[in-house]
């Protein structure tokens, strides 16, 4: 039940797929609750759910503090085409992502809430 849920969630996390900040402007791995995501400087984004050996991977952009995820079409988690919007806040160690709106519920569960903890590779 533990791993169908944190599939879930890591489905979720991605069906965020695009992400409305520059690309890049989130570079880095974050971690938080046994879910780590690596946001890459080519708009990607790859979530990692250690539990279920599970990597889920999306599209992601910025628009100032406002992050805009988009479930690719394709997304087997539950969330197909999901967007999502949340403002971010950084600090220098973690990321704090509130939630706006999002029509996937795993993601926003996992999204809001505790801090990510930038993680050193």
């Amino acid at each position: 039940m533990l791993i169908r849920k944190l599939s879930a969630v890591a489905a979720g996390i991605l069906a965020a797929g695009s992400i409305a900040f520059a690309a890049g402007a989130l570079e880095g791995m974050y971690e938080s609750n046994g879910i780590t995501m690596e946001f890459q400087p080519d708009g990607n984004v790859v979530v990692h759910v250690a539990a279920a050996n599970l990597d889920i991977s999306a599209t992601y952009a910025m628009d100032g503090d406002t992050l805009t995820i988009t479930s690719p079409a394709e997304d087997t988690g539950g969330c197909p085409g999901a967007v999502g919007v949340y403002t971010v806040a950084e600090t220098d160690h973690d990321v704090t992502f509130t939630l706006v709106e999002d029509s996937c519920q795993a993601r926003a569960d996992a999204f809001s809430g505790s801090p990510w903890m930038m993680h050193s590779e």
